[in-house]
Parts: structure tokens; sequence; C-alpha cells
């Protein structure tokens, strides 16, 4: 049985070092077979996003907060402009002695006026978060 074992063992470790040298110049065809092939890929990866094929979408922090806070600069520019057009309709109103109504305008007007602040510090805390 020794005889057996000997022999057993002798082929499996001459098959393990076959098949661990078998397995590196699969290893090292595969690499060069990729490495050749890789000039062409990235050819064609650029022909297909140049072709409008792929699509890439960057995002980034910076822009998006950006963008945020123009948003929100053109919503304080129509506030501003609309609250405006109130105060100047409450002092043609005054002018003309409609005190009701100046007042209820004037009334509307500070609300608006108290959401037009509230915007700003809004922009001002964005600024300040990044």
């Amino acid at each position: 049985a020794k005889p057996f074992v000997l022999d057993l063992i002798n082929f499996l470790t001459k098959d393990t070092n076959n098949n661990f040298l078998n397995e590196f110049s699969n290893q090292i065809m595969e690499l060069g077979s990729v490495t050749l092939g890789l000039p062409s890929s990235i050819n064609s990866t650029l022909r297909k996003i140049d072709q409008g094929d792929i699509k890439l979408r960057v995002r980034s922090v910076e822009s998006n907060r950006i963008l945020q806070r123009l948003s929100m600069i053109q919503m304080a520019t129509f506030w501003g402009s609309f609250i405006s057009s109130l105060l100047i309709c409450t002092t043609l109103l005054f002018i003309n002695n409609y005190l009701n109504i100046a007042l209820v305008v004037m009334v509307i007007t500070l609300i608006l006026l108290c959401i037009l602040v509230n915007l700003f510090y809004r922009i001002n805390r964005l600024d300040k978060r990044f």
C-alpha cells in the first residue's frame, strides 16, 4: 500500500506543478489578448460617445448648489418685483384716499415681504452649508 500512496503523491505533485504552469501561461495569454484588444475597445467606446449612443451623466455637488442658489435668486427677484408693484399700488391708493383698500394691500405686501426675507435667509444658509 505504501508504494501506491507514494505514486499517488508524486502524480498529484507533478500534476499540480503542471496545472500551475498551464494556468499561469493561460492567464498571460489572456492578458496579452486583452491588452491588444484594449485600444480598439477604447476607440469604439469613444466613437459611441461621439455619436451620442452613450450618454454620460455627471453630477457635482457644487453645480447642484449653484443651480439651487440661482433658482432661489430667481424666485427672490420675482417676489421683489411683485412686492415693489404692490407698494406702488398701495401708495397710489393712499394718495387717492382709498385708505381701507390701501391698508389691505399693505398687509398683503408685508406678508409677502416676510416670505422674501425668509428666502434670503435660506439663500444665506445654503451658502454657509457648502
